[in-house]
């Protein structure tokens, strides 16, 4: 009964994590976020940063670069400390993201995420992502035909 329980919590906190991107202020991150999280994922000068501070890092790298962020969550599997979600990041590529320069084209990019929970909060975040997918849906790759469709 207790792992239900805890499935159940994790769930709701991953998708909290969601939130707390598309809506930056939403939700308090100490709430969230383990003070030693690690991000995984994170580049550049995110990548050094730990608990709630690296998890705004992205949240601010992540708006700053796109508009109308919004995540579908297509499914989300939950087992003993572990939470895997398979999602699509929906947005407007609005603003530099890297080196990449802003288009003003929407996309859809499939990601899978893991993450690790611990106390009851976010302790460690891996990440996936289309980003050849990102690049075709923008333009920015070799040959991309703006426009043109994906699959998810």
């Amino acid at each position: 009964m207790t792992t239900t329980v805890q499935a159940v919590d994790s769930r709701e906190l991953v998708r909290r994590s969601f939130r707390a991107i598309e809506q930056p202020g939403s939700e308090d991150l100490a709430e969230l976020v383990h003070a030693d999280f690690r991000n995984w994922e994170a580049v550049g000068p995110a990548a050094d940063l730990r608990g709630p501070e690296g998890f705004s890092a992205a949240i601010e790298m992540l708006n700053r670069a796109f508009s109308e962020l919004r995540y579908e969550v297509v499914e989300l599997i939950a087992e003993r400390d572990l939470v895997a979600v398979r999602t699509l990041m929906h947005g407007v590529h609005t603003g530099p993201m890297r080196e990449l320069p802003a288009t003003g084209k929407p996309f859809a990019q499939s990601q899978s995420h893991w993450f690790r929970i611990d106390d009851g909060l976010i302790a460690e975040h891996w990440a996936t992502r289309d980003d050849l997918g990102f690049l075709h849906q923008v333009g920015l790759a070799p040959g991309a035909r703006v426009g043109a469709e994906t699959r998810h």
